[in-house]
């Protein structure tokens, strides 16, 4: 609240005093208190201002003199007269008291034992302590708004804690009309800007009508939002005014920390995409995209990529937060959404192993994961070529769910698809099916129900360097079944196994068989 000049009246150095005239002044607001012994106080006095005189300069001054000097007080926003009679007075002159009346001005009459050190000691002290109620509230304002924009809150939740506060109904319009936000379900009032404004900063003006406080706000170089208090049942006091001041700076800096917010955002997705998409980036130009991603120059890198088989964005969210919180505490982390159902991450590795975060991640999400594929790149050394690490993390997803031996594996590292890589870029140039050698198409083409399982125990025997105990392990058999199945494979297609190119030919097209029987599924 303001110190009005019915405040004043109620002060203990004012015990004395008397309201001659100007009785609907009172409500007035008080800021300042000065001694006036001279009629040229235009030079000199500011608006809400007391004076304090004994009418020393205008004792001579006739009614009509005494009227025009009330009326220039009035135009120069003056709250309140206090005269002290009986040093050069004996009594108020008529003229004073009949401009108080006429102008609404406060004519106050003091004793002669009444000192104008004991009343601007005691005004002083009045307006002081209004001054740190007002400094106490902007403290206590300030801190509300801030807390809601360090929490992320919008205009909408601004707009409604500013109401809370005010009592008052609150509109948030953009500069097409358009309401925002409205606290109430009222009649918008009249928005009229013909009135002169006062600015508060570059950005901030105010103007008061009659029913309406309001605030513009410039948010950029052509757009306005206008924050509109409605005063129709009650104007808003200082302490309300505080509070919206406020509360429009802070809509303002919200709109400026959202839009560096998001200037940031793109400066960093076109950082990281040119990162993992432009494979003409200079080394001085990935380095710089490093920084600005947050990663800064490092000896050993790993690109991962997660790819959605479906559109669960809820269930990818869980798995980003999970594969983020994992890696935390141990490697630095950049991260990029590509579109719906897949993200992309670098991660800066230094000694540490990521496969069995990876696989502790399979093993939290158990069932879900089965609806998505990852794939881990090698490790990107100090040619930083990101985009080269990304094509292999895609690959191995694409590679590593046709070639995987475990059907519920969904993570693929780029170093343990082994030869099918060769497969894949023969595959670009030549006709695979010629590589596979006369005797495997004759075992393909056997008529024998259980072809297949004879092409599994030769794949496994040859894996486990014609090992019968080894291989009947892998294939939960007794060891002579696999040597009764081996002689059977012998029997058909005329291998010898004794022969060692041969076995690596035969070995070689079994592998390319399963690559082929992959990708035709």
């Amino acid at each position: 609240m303001s110190v009005l000049v019915k405040d004043i009246l109620t002060l203990s150095a004012m015990k004395e005093s008397r309201l001659l005239s100007g009785f609907r002044g009172v409500e007035k607001e008080v800021e300042k208190i000065s001694v006036m012994e001279s009629p040229e106080f235009e030079r000199w006095a500011q608006p809400k201002s007391v004076l304090l005189t004994s009418l020393y300069a205008t004792q001579n001054f006739t009614y009509d003199e005494q009227m025009d000097f009330l009326k220039r007080l009035d135009e120069e926003g003056i709250s309140a007269l206090i005269v002290k009679t009986e040093a050069y007075v004996k009594k108020v002159p008529k003229g004073i008291i009949d401009g108080g009346k006429k102008f609404q001005l406060p004519i106050i009459q003091i004793s002669k034992n009444t000192h104008y050190n004991t009343v601007t000691h005691d005004v002083m002290q009045l307006l002081f302590n209004e001054e740190n109620k007002k400094l106490n509230y902007f403290r206590k304002m300030y801190e509300k708004f801030m807390r809601l924009s360090i929490g992320g809150e919008d205009q909408q939740s601004i707009i409604r804690s500013l109401q809370k506060v005010i009592s008052h109904p609150v509109f948030l319009l953009n500069d097409s009309g358009t309401t925002i936000v409205q606290t109430e379900s009222i009649s918008l009032p009249e928005l009229n800007l013909d009135v002169q404004p006062m600015d508060l900063n570059d950005y901030l003006a105010v103007y008061q009508t009659k029913n309406a406080y309001i605030i513009t706000i410039q948010m950029n170089e052509k757009n306005k939002l206008f924050l509109i208090t409605a005063t129709e049942n009650k104007p808003v006091n200082p302490m309300e005014k505080i509070a919206i001041h406020i509360a429009a700076s802070f809509i303002k800096l919200n709109d400026v920390k959202n839009e560096s917010k998001h200037k940031e955002q793109e400066r960093f997705k076109q950082s990281f995409d040119n990162l993992i998409h432009n494979a003409s980036l200079s080394l001085s130009e990935r380095n710089q995209a490093l920084k600005i991603i947050g990663l800064e120059k490092g000896d050993s890198y790993q690109v991962i990529y997660v790819v959605a088989e479906g559109t669960n964005t809820k269930l990818l969210n869980q798995l980003d937060k999970h594969i983020t919180l994992s890696f935390y505490n141990q490697v630095e982390i950049a991260k990029q959404w590509l579109g719906t159902g897949r993200i992309a991450y670098i991660i800066k590795k230094e000694n540490v192993n990521i496969k069995p975060i990876l696989y502790e991640i399979i093993e939290f999400f158990l069932n879900p994961l089965s609806e998505f594929h990852i794939g881990v790149s090698d490790i990107v050394n100090s040619s930083l070529d990101f985009n080269a690490a990304f094509i292999q993390a895609q690959e191995a997803i694409k590679l590593g769910g046709n070639i995987s031996s475990k059907s519920e594996s969904r993570i693929f590292f780029y170093s343990d698809i082994g030869i099918n890589r060769t497969f894949y870029n023969l595959q670009k140039k030549v006709t695979l099916e010629n590589y596979l050698n006369p005797k495997i198409k004759i075992l393909m083409e056997s008529p024998l129900r259980k072809k297949d399982v004879l092409q599994d125990t030769l794949l496994t025997y040859l894996d486990e360097n014609n090992n019968f105990k080894n291989t009947a392990e892998r294939l939960d058999v007794h060891w002579k079944t696999v040597k009764n199945r081996i002689v059977q494979i012998q029997d058909i297609t005329g291998i010898d196994l004794k022969n060692p190119d041969e076995m690596l030919d035969i070995h070689f097209s079994l592998k390319l068989l399963i690559y082929l029987n992959a990708t035709i599924e």
